[in-house]
């Protein structure tokens, strides 16, 4: 005998539960710093004055830093820290999930959230950007590993 299929649930059910509203919110929030992230990431290095305004070379006091052959100019650099942070930064975080919290999301997404928090008021830390080229692109690597890693879960 087949088993019938129950009807999607309506509107009003939906934002009726309380687990849904809270997903909505937190899929929402968590939207909103990653599309701002990864958007404006370089414009924002820009403004702080550690990339050109075409994004081809990194400034260092001001002035362009020829530096490191290994690093890549900013724009390429971003793309790259971007994709491994957030690669990273989800793979980890469902293992990390399975393993120490039996599978429940909740524990290690408030985790992330929080150093996904500290992340961005260390962006905003004129010191820690400006430094060099290769700190600028470890905070945003760290701070893409916690914000799509928990876009990525979530």
């Amino acid at each position: 005998m087949k088993e019938r299929a129950l009807p999607p649930p309506t509107y009003a059910e939906l934002l009726s539960s309380r687990h849904f509203v809270r997903y909505l919110l937190g899929v929402s929030a968590l939207t909103w710093v990653r599309d701002g992230l990864v958007t404006w990431i370089l414009s924002f290095l820009v403004a702080r004055s550690v990339a050109s305004a075409d994004g081809t070379s990194w400034l260092l006091g001001g002035d362009p830093y020829a530096g490191d052959a290994l690093l890549p100019p900013p724009n390429e650099a971003m793309g790259l820290v971007i994709f491994l942070g957030g690669a990273t930064g989800g793979v980890l975080l469902g293992a990390i999930s399975d393993a120490l919290f039996a599978g429940n999301r909740r524990p290690p997404l408030l985790l992330f959230t929080a150093a996904q928090a500290a992340g961005l008021v260390l962006l905003d830390q004129p010191s820690l950007l400006s430094a060099s080229p290769w700190a600028s692109c470890a905070l945003v690597l760290l701070l893409c590993f916690f914000a799509l890693g928990n876009y990525s879960l979530l």
